[in-house]
């Protein structure tokens, strides 16, 4: 299904709009049926935040049957490299 990329400007109930990466802004229609995740864990419409990077993934361009949120780097928590801190005793 194709995606949407961009940033969150708002969010409410019903709707989310996102400022895309083309600097055009892009509004999709929140359904009961619509995923959304935050770090892939399932959140409602209420957890989301302007600002907040984020794909929606719609299948006609208005209604988003998807919405992915990262807010941490890919690979891990968020420390030098992904994944975990260094071992007691070690450098990083």
């Amino acid at each position: 299904m194709p995606g949407t990329g961009g940033q969150i400007t708002t969010v409410g109930a019903d709707a989310i709009t996102l400022q895309g990466r083309d600097g055009a802004a892009k509004t999709f229609a929140l359904t009961a049926a619509t995923k959304i995740t935050v770090d892939q864990k399932p959140v409602a419409a209420a957890e989301l935040k302007a600002g907040q990077r984020t794909r929606v993934v719609s299948t006609d361009g208005k209604s988003a049957a998807e919405v992915h949120v990262r807010t941490r780097p890919p690979g891990g928590g968020g420390y030098p490299g992904g994944g975990a801190p260094a071992a007691p005793g070690t450098s990083s």
